[in-house]
């Protein structure tokens, strides 16, 4: 692992590129949560810096649900050709109508 002057995160990299750079070879997994508690979910939650947006991707072991969405009132949206400036094109969307 290594960390860069500019604060960046490598595994498996000495230069990382951005805040986590995970350079993955050969036939490991790419990213992995693993949860000790069975009544807890894993989950992987992507916060707005401002806090008041997130969408999350979540397995509840006590269930057996997944769960992929957005907290809030906003509807859930697929689009391909999305930037850093645009949203891309919809394709999909899914919202509480």
């Amino acid at each position: 692992m290594t960390i860069d002057g500019n604060g960046n995160v490598g595994i498996n990299t000495s230069s990382p590129n951005s805040r986590l750079n995970l350079n993955i070879g050969g036939d490991q997994n790419w990213f992995q949560i693993d949860k000790s508690r069975a009544a807890d979910e894993a989950m992987l939650q992507l916060i707005h810096s401002a806090g008041n947006r997130a969408a999350a991707i979540r397995y509840a072991n006590a269930d057996d649900a997944w769960k992929v969405g957005i907290d809030g009132t906003e509807a859930f949206t697929f689009a391909n050709g999305a930037t850093n400036t645009g949203d891309g094109t919809e394709r999909m969307r899914i919202d509480s109508s």
